[in-house]
């Protein structure tokens, strides 16, 4: 199944051990996702073998959530199907 963690990005290394401990494998995706819906939403994909060294080498911060499993595969998808939120425009009368 997949797992889905808040506030997850500091603890991550713990949680990915314990993952790998359980049986989950190395090549497992995992998503990193901060200011989700908001127009700035940024997002980190890996696996749990690389992930940390790309927090490291992006400097990606929290808050973020944490999801890991096959759903992460679908990204790609997802994305696409984004709605672009547009500047509001001020009007003066």
């Amino acid at each position: 199944g997949d797992v889905y963690k808040r506030q997850g990005v500091y603890n991550l290394p713990n949680i990915i051990s314990r993952l790998l401990e359980a049986g989950l494998e190395v090549d497992t995706s995992i998503a990193l996702i901060r200011w989700g819906t908001r127009r700035d939403q940024e997002e980190l994909v890996g696996t749990l073998e690389n992930i940390i060294e790309r927090i490291k080498a992006t400097q990606f911060e929290a808050p973020a959530i944490v999801i890991i499993g096959k759903v992460v595969n679908l990204h790609e998808q997802l994305v696409i199907g984004r709605p672009t939120i547009l500047p509001v425009r001020q009007t003066l009368i």
